[in-house]
């Protein structure tokens, strides 16, 4: 059971038994499309990933969001940038469920890399720069919560004072440099253990 920050508390995904049996029926309802033919594999196995999250096998989650950050997997039709943005996201967000800070830093980086590399110039011909821009935009929110609760992982996992402090000023600034995004700013105080 992993613990999922949520509302201001923690909660064990995979613990309710309705949540996990419908996440389950949706792995089960979704394999089928988990195959060369489909042309939606790398779409399902996304959805796959996320539904194992939630159902709390975090080891099968990753297997089915790891995507190489180039988009060469054995799926037919190989990932979108979408694609590859959220298995990247989420194998970050399972690495936090999971309480390993040091693979969330690693999975972020592998993240924010991608995103700013491998995306901006994956997109560029296809779709206007002010779609690129928009999407980079939105995915800079999200990042910034990553960030925010890798930091939250790091402080609870503190081994002394000094630590302690430091992850808590890294999270302060995340919340700080949250001002100006009112959406992440709502999310982040009604996740914050102070405002419940």
């Amino acid at each position: 059971m992993v613990p999922l920050y949520s509302s201001g508390h923690r909660r064990q995904c995979g613990t309710i038994p309705s949540e996990k049996k419908l996440a389950n029926e949706g792995i089960t309802a979704l394999a089928e499309y988990d195959n060369d033919s489909s042309g939606l594999q790398a779409a399902v196995r996304v959805m796959i990933g996320k539904l194992q999250m939630t159902a709390g096998d975090l080891a099968k989650a990753k297997e089915n969001l790891h995507f190489d950050h180039r988009g060469e997997i054995s799926s037919k039709p190989a990932p979108t940038a979408y694609e590859v943005h959220e298995s990247l996201y989420f194998t970050t967000v399972c690495d936090l469920l999971s309480h390993q800070v040091g693979a969330a830093k690693t999975s972020k980086a592998a993240l924010d890399k991608w995103t700013s590399s491998e995306f901006r110039t994956s997109r560029r011909g296809e779709i206007a720069q002010n779609v690129i821009d928009a999407d980079l935009k939105g995915f800079a929110v999200g990042s910034l919560l990553l960030d925010w609760r890798i930091d939250i992982l790091e402080s609870d996992q503190a081994k002394s004072p000094a630590e302690k402090t430091a992850a808590n000023t890294a999270a302060n600034h995340c919340f700080r440099s949250s001002r100006n995004r009112t959406q992440l700013r709502r999310r982040l105080m009604s996740s914050s253990p102070s405002a419940t």
